[in-house]
């Protein structure tokens, strides 16, 4: 959850290795600078995502039986809605502002849309692999 939150930027604190580890962060930074952003860093919070739902809904989803025993906690909720809110308004900023390539603004969006489909995965509660499934074509 922690990592969540510091991919939302919602970490207290302005240690350099803490940011360089947040997608939020790297949004900002990218837009500062005109710089590309890591993407590697929307593969992290995939993996954030992954974690959680053996945390939240058991360690194979797919055999779970009835419905999550506790509900999601809060931060975690906040946290993604950070950072899908920083991922769109950062696609929505480049787009109209042209500061960022058109390969970058793809990118950016699909893998947004990946973040997108595996919380709703991870919010469906039963599935094990959050990207199975997830398809741009």
């Amino acid at each position: 959850m922690q990592r969540l939150a510091n991919h939302a930027g919602l970490l207290a604190g302005n240690e350099e290795a803490s940011r360089s580890q947040s997608l939020s962060y790297d949004l900002w930074l990218a837009d500062r600078q005109a710089t590309p952003p890591n993407f590697m860093l929307i593969d992290d919070v995939i993996q954030c995502l992954t974690s959680l739902n053996h945390e939240l809904n058991g360690p194979d989803p797919n055999t779970r039986l009835g419905p999550r025993l506790n509900p999601i906690p809060e931060p975690v909720v906040y946290s993604v809605a950070c950072v899908l809110n920083d991922c769109m308004m950062y696609y929505r900023k480049w787009l109209a502002n042209g500061h960022q390539s058109e390969e970058i603004l793809r990118v950016l969006l699909a893998g947004t849309h990946k973040i997108t489909f595996c919380w709703m995965q991870l919010l469906a509660s039963d599935i094990s692999e959050l990207a199975e499934g997830f398809d741009l074509d």
